[in-house]
């Protein structure tokens, strides 16, 4: 598979990613440096497994989601270790929360329902339990929260794409990636 940076070489005529640099520096740097294995393809995705939030531990990804050849939607996907306890989630969601905070600022629109809790799973697909922050960018929006999933699994995602549902839906995720 060709590198990520020859695919924009060619397919953006050299110009600056524009969904990437609103991921963070350190994921364009990595990116465009391909010092990354080459990434596997998933239903469409192209999928690296590494760390772009640097005080986060827990299991990250990073996904590019293309469409007849055009770049449409790039994610950071951050991993609760343990959903079951809610102490733990809830200060995993509030650290990458300060982290996404301190690289964009205060969001321009975000909504919160509901108690981190036990049931976390069974709150978020109900909606009872509502996390997403917006950022307006150039060319589309910045959003990170927990998506409610098709499959039921409970994670962050931090997503730049120019389409999201009403920020009150909560189908949001790239469920592509499992």
């Amino acid at each position: 598979m060709e590198s990520l940076g020859l695919f924009w070489n060619r397919h953006q005529k050299g110009k600056r990613p524009l969904l990437l640099k609103y991921i963070s520096e350190k994921a364009m740097k990595i990116v465009t440096h391909a010092k990354l294995s080459a990434p596997t393809d998933q239903a469409g995705l192209l999928l690296w497994f590494t760390r772009i939030l640097r005080d986060v531990d827990q299991s990250q990804r990073f996904a590019i989601e293309m469409q007849h050849g055009l770049l449409t939607r790039a994610a950071v996907i951050v991993e609760f270790e343990n959903v079951g306890n809610n102490f733990d989630t809830q200060r995993t969601f509030e650290l990458v929360r300060r982290e996404v905070v301190e690289a964009y600022g205060q969001p321009d629109r975000f909504f919160n329902q509901g108690n981190f809790g036990a049931n976390l799973g069974v709150d978020l697909a109900a909606n009872k339990f509502i996390r997403v922050m917006e950022w307006k960018r150039d060319g589309g929006t910045l959003r990170f929260g927990i998506p409610r999933r098709l499959d039921g699994k409970v994670r962050m995602e931090l997503q730049f794409g120019r389409n999201f549902p009403a920020l009150k839906d909560t189908l949001w995720s790239l469920e592509q990636v499992l």
